[in-house]
Order: structure tokens, then sequence, then C-alpha cells
């Protein structure tokens, strides 16, 4: 598996002049399941068995911050918790924090049954941690 600093060595660059750090986050190997459907330098397609698409994309954001974009879609259907899940474990890992955003309704953009998890790559998480303890056991 290539890791980020041995990735950030190779002089790739966006048409910014940003090293493409995205690559270093393409999952190698795949999981089980998943086949690349489409490679770039800023992210990937990928296919489930289950006929679920995702894109795996990577940006410097407005807030100067790198994030990975995974979009994911069925042919007929918007996916389901589990398969966001499945999508959030495989491609940004099952340790790591990710999240949907719910923009007021006149930013909404509707282009099909997709959906789409965000997770920082610099600093740490920057949402404050919504889950309490109650009767011994964590929420979310």
């Amino acid at each position: 598996m290539t890791t980020y600093d041995q990735r950030e060595r190779v002089d790739l660059r966006d048409v910014h002049g940003e090293l493409l750090w995205m690559r270093a986050y393409k999952p190698d190997p795949l999981p089980k399941g998943w086949r690349m459907a489409k490679d770039g330098l800023d992210g990937a397609a990928y296919r489930h068995e289950s006929g679920l698409v995702v894109i795996l994309s990577g940006a410097r954001e407005a807030d100067g911050n790198r994030w990975l974009h995974v979009s994911a879609s069925r042919p007929s259907r918007l996916p389901s918790w589990e398969d966001l899940r499945l999508v959030k474990d495989a491609f940004i890992g099952p340790d790591r924090y990710a999240c949907q955003v719910f923009p007021p309704q006149d930013k909404y953009v509707n282009i099909g049954p997709v959906l789409h998890l965000w997770c920082p790559v610099d600093g740490g998480w920057p949402l404050p941690e919504f889950s309490a303890v109650i009767a011994g056991r964590r929420t979310i």
C-alpha cells in the first residue's frame, strides 16, 4: 500500500501546482467486492458487485484544508444507510470521521439519487463530539 509520505515524494501536480496527494488515499488493495472503473490523478470511480457506484476525489476546499469526497449512487434508488456505511469503511476508513452535509434549501443541488460524504485530511475533526454516554452505552 502506498502511504501519503511515499506519494508526496513523487512530484505530480495539478493545474494549481498542488501535489496530487489524493492518490495516496485510493484503497490499495481494494476491499472485497470492489473494482476500479476509472482512474485519475485526482480520484477514481469504483463499482461494487452489488451495483453500488462510488466516486472518490480530493480537493483543497475554501477553508484552506484538504478534504476527501465520496459520492455513492445506485442505478435505480438512493443508497441505503448500509450502502453508505460500506462506502465509508472502504474509502474513508472505519476509524475516521466522515460527514454528510444538509445545506439550506436554496443551496440544494439535485442531480440524481446520490449521497455524499466528506472527510478532513488536515488536522483533526472540525465538529464537536456529539455523542453521549447513556446507561453505560455511547450514542452514535
